[in-house]
């Protein structure tokens, strides 16, 4: 198993909603919605 760090910036906040799926031996984390917005 190899991982892939992705260097961000800003403030992390707080996400709901999101999903995590597993496709081909890869996890992906998708979406999710914070309490400011209502949008992905």
């Amino acid at each position: 198993m190899n991982w892939t760090l992705f260097q961000t910036n800003g403030t992390v906040i707080p996400r709901y909603s999101h999903s995590a799926d597993i496709i081909d031996d890869t996890l992906w984390l998708l979406g999710g919605m914070n309490a400011n917005e209502r949008r992905p």
